[in-house]
């Protein structure tokens, strides 16, 4: 395009400087260098944006002089061959093999000029995840798709990924299986459709044990429901699609829940799940991964923020911690984190009511205190450790009376102790 030396240097230096900065925590991590691309944000990166698709238009139109070149039916009285909108780009062509070719040509031509060079395996593997299999997401989440069904759209995938065709292949290098596997096995990370068939069928029966505030659950409920446990439901003159969502029990109980432990997956289960395999993001983690330098505790201001510290060892935490066994009646002294985990594997095993309220208490206080440190933090808000204990009171409360077990003691509890 005959551009000035000087100008060219300009603009390789504004491209070739760029660094960023990620907020953790409400600070900066330290400024690391890109490795590609233009700089976020920048007024600059549009105009070389557009320098790089003139040269590609410039390209396209030597397309649509070519005699052997032609035009998709729709498009050939306007003489359109590419649109452009922001960074997406379409391109209009007649399908026949002469036309695609040239269109291919001119874009192999554009590559070298730039130096980047398309990964057609890699295109035909994001074919797969992005066209391929949005076209079935629909029905995947409405209704259980028969098996049959999806083997014949397992094997559309594999013949496509193997050959680039459409015609059914036995050309199959390795196990569909192995190639659903994550990449960090050597995989492809493939999305196996019957799996998420399940998973997604799941995701309607818990909605019909959680959220009772949807209309849909709402009529289960009253039709299908009424006096039995959801559980225990089996309605033939339901629909199909009803029928298979309360069949989808079964793939729960395979993996060892039942109805009430569906009914207590909560905000409060996950965090207790990360907490018990340390991988909630503390300071001291942070720090580790290098996106922050501060690791001094938000709850006291004095040590070090790590795990037990967190949630035991902290002052505030721990004042915390003595008014909700005060209040369940448990006299002992605070233990660390993996202490705490041994003391209720040996104490509190099955489900008796004590069992039930001290695994409620414990989830709620680590959330409660999880959420108290992201306040501090993110907000600049702070409560007070006896204004925190009555807010995980009152939630345990909210939690416990849908469970009859809790009921009794519930109401045996209904006081706040003294700090």
């Amino acid at each position: 395009m005959q551009l000035p030396g000087r100008f060219v240097q300009w603009i390789m230096s504004c491209v070739t400087t760029v660094s960023y900065s990620i907020m953790i925590n409400g600070q900066p991590t330290k400024p690391f260098p890109a490795k590609k691309g233009l700089r976020q944000g920048d007024p600059l990166s549009p105009y070389l944006f557009m320098l790089v698709m003139e040269y590609l238009t410039r390209l396209l139109k030597t397309v649509k002089k070519d005699p052997n070149f032609n035009y998709h039916p729709k498009c050939g009285k306007w003489i359109i061959v590419q649109l452009s909108f922001a960074d997406d780009l379409l391109l209009f062509c007649r399908g026949d093999d002469i036309s695609v070719q040239l269109l291919l040509q001119c874009f192999q031509q554009f590559s070298k000029a730039l130096g980047l060079v398309a990964n057609a395996d890699k295109r035909r593997i994001q074919l797969i995840k992005s066209v391929l299999f949005s076209i079935q997401v629909y029905w995947s989440q409405v209704f259980v798709l028969p098996k049959k069904l999806i083997q014949l759209i397992e094997r559309v995938y594999k013949t496509f990924l193997w050959t680039g065709g459409v015609e059914v292949s036995r050309k199959a290098l390795l196990l569909w299986d192995s190639l659903c596997k994550p990449k960090a096995t050597g995989s492809l990370n493939l999305l196996a459709i019957g799996e998420w068939n399940k998973a997604v069928i799941c995701k309607l029966l818990w909605n019909l044990c959680k959220k009772k505030d949807r209309l849909w659950v709402q009529l289960i409920h009253v039709y299908y429901q009424k006096q039995n446990a959801l559980w225990s439901i089996v309605s033939k003159q339901a629909s199909l699609k009803v029928q298979k969502i309360l069949k989808a029990k079964q793939y729960f109980e395979e993996a060892g829940y039942t109805e009430v432990d569906i009914e207590g997956i909560s905000s409060f289960s996950i965090k207790i799940f990360l907490a018990a395999h340390r991988r909630l993001m503390t300071k001291d983690r942070l720090k580790g991964l290098g996106y922050v330098e501060d690791v001094t505790c938000s709850l006291c201001n004095s040590e070090k923020e790590t795990m037990d510290h967190l949630f035991f060892k902290c002052t505030y935490s721990s004042r915390v911690w003595t008014l909700m066994l005060q209040w369940q009646g448990i006299q002992r002294q605070l233990m660390m984190w993996a202490n705490e985990l041994e003391w209720a594997g040996k104490y509190y095993k099955g489900r008796s009511i004590t069992t039930e309220l001290y695994k409620l208490v414990l989830a709620g206080t680590l959330y409660y205190i999880w959420q108290e440190r992201n306040g501090r933090i993110f907000k600049g808000m702070q409560r007070l450790e006896g204004t925190l204990s009555r807010a995980i009171m009152q939630d345990v409360h909210g939690r416990g009376e849908s469970k009859h077990m809790l009921q009794r003691r519930l109401r045996e509890l209904n006081y706040y102790p003294s700090m």
